[in-house]
């Protein structure tokens, strides 16, 4: 399973900053025409009329260019125009006034903390765009602006992360990497130190997923979870001397040397899975994907994973497989994780685990039976089966039912929507769960029926799908 960062608060900026600003002007007898500029100004901002409201400040201060009470009204109405024209989506014009506002004062705080916060939140908008070299001139530009106060400099540190975080989460490690490092460059953090080994193992880097997990442990030894994952990096950093390779289209391969794999089998097998759940899904990975095959005994020793595991994905696809293994059940194996694989980054992460194995379970039986005798026996013996209680079922393991049954039952709900509304209903179900809808709204909103009537359906789906085989006997395929 994909280990997923967490998000850290950032403050909404205009709202801390500005409450200071509003004064008056100085008891100058001769300012008593530029206050009545002012509280024109006031007023209009009050009223949301900016425009009217930067003008009559504008005459206070050109009025009075070196009072400070009239310069920090009119600094106070470019940030709440800025601040309006950000929420209405013209960042650019944003910019432009606060700019103004930075040039009549290059110490206000309340500048260049929103003048930094709209530079990292236009580079945001602009690496979507697919233009780099532009959003990395707007992150230089907020992190200078932001290195010249502690607020403003936490806050875009902040918010790099957080953006780190959402790239990490759909997938995309160059991006996620690139404003990690800016944001840990701006204000070192512990958090940091954790994120750049996560992304760096993800990546394959262990040297360096190792290099930081050890700087963060060495200040946080009680962590057990970091300390986990420097172990295994290290574990793994010792085996990879040992793995042989083979580059195949669309597949790196790596695994010890206790395998004797054909390689032009392997490459049918891959090329058929990568065809037909690519055809399923629609996704194709813009990248190859990696897999990692374990012998049972290492794959237990490094990762600490027992019962019946057959692998997890957390960027590369990681396998303990018996060398022994049959070319059928390789392939089913195979087809199994690379869909969770496909899942994954198709969702952002968001996918539920009854939705998740139920698919890699359906993908797997195009190569594979599925025996489905112990779910046929509970739905023979009028067992009412909730999405809930399945997706329940895959995590605890005091559930009564077996862990056989949970995976069987995921399966038939998946063979029961693309049974209905074919593999484009069920990939508009997934594209709402990448939007973080949850499961049971997507299939209200997709499918037109509430989940209660949902399960109604599927049950009765595998009743008749069960209604004519002995229980003991039924196993399941896909094509």
């Amino acid at each position: 399973m994909v280990h997923f960062m967490h998000r850290m608060w950032v403050p909404v900026l205009s709202g801390l900053l500005l409450c200071s600003f509003i004064t008056g002007c100085e008891s100058d007898p001769s300012s008593t025409g530029l206050y009545e500029y002012v509280r024109k100004g006031q007023a209009y901002i009050d009223e949301g009329k900016y425009d009217k409201a930067i003008f009559y400040l504008h005459k206070a201060y050109e009025g009075a260019p070196d009072s400070g009470d009239i310069r920090k009204n009119l600094l106070y109405g470019y940030i709440k125009y800025s601040d309006y024209l950000d929420r209405s989506g013209n960042i650019k014009k944003a910019i432009y006034y606060l700019e103004m506002a930075f040039e009549m004062d290059n110490t206000n705080k309340g500048v260049l903390s929103n003048l930094s916060y709209l530079y990292v939140k236009e580079a945001m908008k602009v690496l979507e765009a697919g233009d780099r070299e532009g959003a990395y001139e707007y992150m230089q530009k907020a992190s200078e602006l932001a290195m010249m106060s502690d607020l403003a400099r936490k806050n875009v540190a902040n918010y790099l992360y957080n953006e780190a975080v959402e790239y990490y989460n759909s997938n995309d490690m160059g991006n996620a990497l690139t404003l990690l490092n800016i944001s840990y460059a701006m204000l070192p953090r512990d958090e940091c130190l954790d994120f750049l080994g996560q992304v760096h193992y993800r990546e394959d880097r262990l040297d360096k997923a190792i290099f930081y997990w050890t700087k963060y442990v060495q200040t946080h030894p009680e962590n057990q979870e970091v300390m986990d994952k420097l172990e295994k990096a290290i574990k793994e950093r010792e085996l990879s001397g040992r793995l042989g390779k083979i580059e195949l289209p669309f597949f790196e391969v790596e695994f010890e040397d206790v395998y004797d794999f054909n390689k032009d089998e392997l490459k049918d097998i891959l090329s058929d899975i990568y065809e037909k759940v690519g055809t399923d899904l629609d996704f194709y990975p813009p990248q190859d994907t990696k897999i990692i095959f374990y012998t049972p005994n290492s794959f237990m020793e490094i990762f600490q994973k027992t019962g019946i595991v057959r692998g997890f994905f957390d960027g590369n696809i990681r396998m303990p497989v018996d060398p022994r293994v049959s070319k059928s059940e390789l392939a089913g194996i195979l087809a199994h994780e690379y869909t969770h694989a496909i899942l994954s980054m198709t969702t952002n992460g968001n996918c539920p685990i009854w939705i998740h194995e139920g698919l890699a379970v359906y993908e797997q039986a195009r190569y594979a039976p599925i025996n489905m005798a112990e779910l046929a026996s509970e739905v023979k013996g009028r067992k009412y089966f909730k999405i809930g209680a399945v997706e329940k079922g895959f995590v605890d393991y005091s559930e009564q039912l077996s862990i056989k049954v949970y995976y069987q039952a995921a399966f038939a709900a998946i063979s029961f929507i693309i049974d209905k509304w074919g593999w484009p209903g069920l990939r508009s179900l997934l594209g709402r769960i990448k939007d973080k809808t949850h499961f049971a709204n997507a299939i209200d909103e997709e499918f037109f029926v509430s989940m209660t009537g949902f399960e109604k359906m599927w049950n009765e789906y595998m009743s008749y799908k069960f209604s004519d085989s002995d229980a003991d006997q039924h196993t399941a395929t896909t094509v």
